[in-house]
């Protein structure tokens, strides 16, 4: 699956993170996705900026809402 810079993903506990964009790791050069919080989210406030490796992105998850750990988010 193909991580889309720019485009809202919901997080499997339901948080919504927009995609700032994509980079390497300067070390390993693998992928990372810098994400955005767009809520306040257990104690770090909205606008907070994660940095997660591209391919824990699609990990399947134990969850009944949804299949990956995150997910496209369509209004």
């Amino acid at each position: 699956m193909n991580i889309e810079v720019g485009k809202i993903y919901r997080h499997y506990k339901g948080k919504l993170v927009k995609v700032v964009c994509k980079g390497l790791d300067s070390e390993t050069k693998e992928e990372m996705i810098a994400i955005e919080e767009l809520e306040e989210s257990q104690g770090y406030p909205k606008g907070q900026i994660w940095f997660r490796n591209s391919k824990d992105f699609f990990d399947e998850v134990n969850s009944n809402e949804q299949k990956y750990r995150f997910e496209l988010f369509n209004k």
